[in-house]
């Protein structure tokens, strides 16, 4: 649960900063910081993975190949990337009194602030694609011990991700991530600290899109 909790106290950090600085040198020094952070998580790549994982790999590279290929989707162009793009041109987190969503933009919004700011554009595919995988790696966890995690990997693997590759970003699965964490938070690690982690987390949903 350290990833999402650490994912959503950075985008608040970021929406605080960027409020007063947007510009990318402030955007290059979250991603320094986002380096130093991943460091200690280097060791995981130890792990030993399933062979049925490698259903994953055509996905993995299609959403690699696809960060490098320029969104043509209307809705891509208009309603995910339009915000960012503006905060992006005026180095700022502003109000736009166009947009409705804007007035509190919503952790899609910075998500996608931070990850323009560097080329290519559509690098936010790939990090859509580690956010599907992390929420069926929640999945697993709090699944009953018979279970196959196979039935649930190899299903959910396959029918979605093209679509969430072809879509950009949708906030539809960040609000999935959050809102798996804050079930896992409750069913796998039952005390009052965890309790408050559950609540931080379902919070992160209802601002992840509204």
């Amino acid at each position: 649960l350290d990833f999402p909790l650490g994912l959503g106290t950075l985008l608040l950090i970021l929406f605080a900063v960027g409020c007063w600085n947007g510009s990318r040198a402030v955007l290059i020094v979250f991603w320094c910081i986002l380096f130093l952070l991943a460091l200690p998580s280097i060791g995981e790549l130890k792990m030993r993975v399933p062979w049925y994982v490698l259903w994953g790999i055509p996905f993995f590279v299609l959403s690699i190949w696809s960060s490098f290929t320029p969104t043509t989707f209307y809705d891509a162009l208009a309603y995910n990337l339009g915000l960012p793009y503006q905060y992006l041109a005026y180095e700022l987190i502003l109000t736009f009194p166009t947009s409705s969503t804007s007035f509190f933009p919503p952790f899609d919004q910075i998500t996608k602030f931070l990850f323009i700011s560097l080329t290519p554009q559509n690098g936010i595919k790939l990090f859509s694609f580690v956010l599907y995988v992390h929420c069926l790696r929640m999945v697993v966890h709090v699944k009953p011990e018979d279970i196959n995690p196979r039935f649930i990997v190899i299903p959910l693997l396959i029918l979605p991700v093209p679509w969430i590759l072809l879509h950009i970003v949708n906030p539809d699965l960040m609000n999935s991530f959050f809102f798996a964490a804050g079930i896992c938070a409750l069913l796998k690690l039952r005390s009052v600290r965890n309790t408050i982690l559950a609540s931080a987390l379902l919070a992160f949903v209802a601002w992840t899109k509204y």
